[in-house]
């Protein structure tokens, strides 16, 4: 399972397809119906989905940041810049839209720019936790020139 790989991949802006309830047969059915790579660990469906044409990524490494690394370098990408005005939402893959502090309701608003979900209308802002973000995105590019 690699639900926290995919929700870091949206906040790069990519559409990530992500779910824990379709059988190996339906995941590699869903990636060649949307011409997607399929992302895994498991090698037997990472075989299984080359044979049939599959464009797939075996993922070898131990945390997200390693993972993404071989996603990047396997496909031939260099991450784009981490912004959120460009990010997906991490939560259902929904494409994000800049609302101003007055459009939101929220009881304490820090001075920041808000970001709502099209899709499942969850907001973000940059916060506390947007250091960590940059920290990841700072350990992959290193785990990138290696």
């Amino acid at each position: 399972m690699h639900g926290s790989l995919a929700r870091k991949l949206r906040l790069y802006g990519y559409d990530v397809s992500y779910n824990t309830n379709l059988d190996d047969k339906a995941l590699i059915s869903k990636a060649a119906e949307e011409d997607r790579w399929l992302l895994t660990s498991d090698r037997n469906l990472y075989l299984t989905a080359l044979k049939r044409g599959v464009k797939a990524c075996l993922l070898l490494g131990k945390d997200d940041a390693s993972r993404a690394a071989e996603v990047f370098k396997k496909i031939g990408l260099e991450p784009p810049t981490l912004k959120p005005e460009t990010s997906r939402c991490p939560i259902c893959n929904g494409l994000l839209q800049i609302c101003s502090p007055e459009e939101v309701e929220v009881k304490h608003k820090p001075k920041s720019t808000y970001y709502k979900c099209v899709v499942c209308g969850k907001l973000y802002w940059i916060g506390s936790h947007w250091p960590r973000i940059v920290g990841f995105d700072r350990r992959l590019r290193q785990l990138l020139k290696t």
